[in-house]
């Protein structure tokens, strides 16, 4: 089953996937979409997975959300050798994080997301902000039945679904990070609604705000 993918290029022009059925994580050429190879197995150990969900490219780094394990790992993108056909490796590789609601842990980290030296995990009803390169904890944000985040160049987007412990509010979180401070307006999926359950929703519902810190 595969989840997350993120490219590596455009010099390496290589994708990679995370499968979390399979719990590996998969890399394709960015061309052709051939297989290049794969890494991990089932378990616990530094370089297995238990359903990885997402994948996020810094610089020379793979961070991989791995689900289950409630932590990241990281993984270099640097091949061990110049004529290597694949570039993963558990070679330098680094686990963060484990259980835990404090932050700097995780309760199953599912989405990842990079920007301006910030990397943003959307894991159980939350969002954590961590530095880069060196996955110091700066701020948690609560955000109820947090699913998924997509990033751009400039923007965020947090998906809100309907959860066990919370109604389905249909709410789609977004955001511009900068380099000092930013500001999380939500609004409904659809204008004037909640998610198509054709609810109203009054003017300071649709810009509750949020401040995601960045010094």
């Amino acid at each position: 089953i595969p989840y997350g993918m993120a490219l590596h290029g455009p010099a390496e022009n290589r994708l990679f996937v995370a499968d979390g059925g399979n719990n590996r994580i998969v890399e394709i050429g960015g061309d052709d979409l051939a297989f290049r190879g794969a890494l991990g197995s089932k378990g616990r150990a530094k370089g297995q997975f238990r359903c990885p969900s997402d994948v996020c490219v810094f610089g020379e780094s793979l961070i991989v959300a791995d689900f289950l394990n409630d932590r990241l790992q990281v993984f270099s993108l640097l091949r061990a050798r110049a004529d290597a056909d694949t570039v993963l490796t558990t070679r330098g590789a680094r686990v963060i994080g484990t259980h835990g609601r404090t932050p700097g842990r995780f309760r199953q980290p599912r989405s990842l997301a990079e920007q301006v030296g910030r990397l943003l995990v959307g894991e159980c009803h939350r969002v954590q902000v961590l530095s880069l390169p060196h996955f110091a904890p700066l701020q948690v944000v609560p955000i109820p039945n947090c699913f998924a985040i997509c990033g751009g160049l400039t923007a965020f987007a947090i998906a809100d679904i309907e959860g066990r412990e919370a109604p389905n509010t249909g709410k789609l979180y977004s955001f511009e990070l900068r380099q000092f401070s930013g500001r999380l307006p939500v609004w409904p999926t659809e204008p004037g609604t909640r998610a198509g359950l054709g609810e109203s929703l009054e003017e300071d519902e649709l810009m509750e705000r949020l401040t995601i810190q960045c010094d």
